[in-house]
């Protein structure tokens, strides 16, 4: 109504040779932007309604990258290691299950169990050499760990370097790798005397 009065008011002043010029057209614009501007006011509230929607969004993205506690950090790594474990278990694909190690690892990279998950992922891929590192860092991590007594650290994680060195050593013997073949299989052997621990390789990380 406000912007028909306005626009009474202007050609009440305006020139007489353009006062009611041509009222139908006139009449056709003031119509036209009494529709157009409920639509502007349309517009706007949507506007602000996506505005506020993505402050909430950025809100909860910038709360979940917020740096955790060491404890809290601890935490994350070992629920993450669970649900890895978990869908090793079932078909999910390795490299779901590869990228949750990673990111279990970013929280806690003196885990043990979570390079020995490694390994395994490996250990399905048919990638022995990797597996085999994987335990060897497992261990290595494990010889940290004062929750384990001595004889703990020294015998953890050896059944699985042992798969890996006999698979390995098996796949050296069919394809006439004689030598790595016997290699692998000096491991197996030592990993089974009681009491026998292999020197550790060097690791890379």
């Amino acid at each position: 109504m406000e912007i028909i009065e306005l626009a009474e008011k202007k050609k009440a002043f305006a020139p007489p040779e353009e006062r009611y010029r041509n009222p139908h057209k006139e009449a056709i614009r003031v119509r036209q932007i009494r529709i157009i501007i409920p639509k502007l006011d349309s517009y706007r509230k949507r506007f602000k309604k996506l505005l506020r929607n993505i402050s909430i969004q950025l809100k909860v993205l910038w709360s979940a990258h917020k740096p955790l506690s060491k404890r809290k950090e601890l935490l994350e790594a070992r629920h993450l290691y669970r649900d890895a474990s978990n869908l090793l278990k079932t078909d999910a694909k390795l490299e779901i299950i590869t990228r949750l190690v990673s990111k279990a690892l970013l929280f806690d990279c003196h885990y043990h169990p979570l390079y020995a998950l490694k390994g395994d992922i490996y250990m399905r891929k048919g990638n022995w050499k990797n597996a085999i590192t994987s335990y060897e860092s497992a261990k290595l991590m494990a010889m940290q760990d004062e929750n384990l007594s001595r004889n703990d650290q020294k015998m953890m994680y050896n059944e699985r370097l042992i798969d890996a060195h006999k698979e390995r050593g098996d796949w050296y013997w069919k394809n006439d790798h004689l030598l790595e073949a016997s290699n692998d299989y000096e491991h197996v052997l030592l990993f089974r005397l009681p009491g026998m621990n292999i020197p550790s390789v060097q690791v890379h990380f």
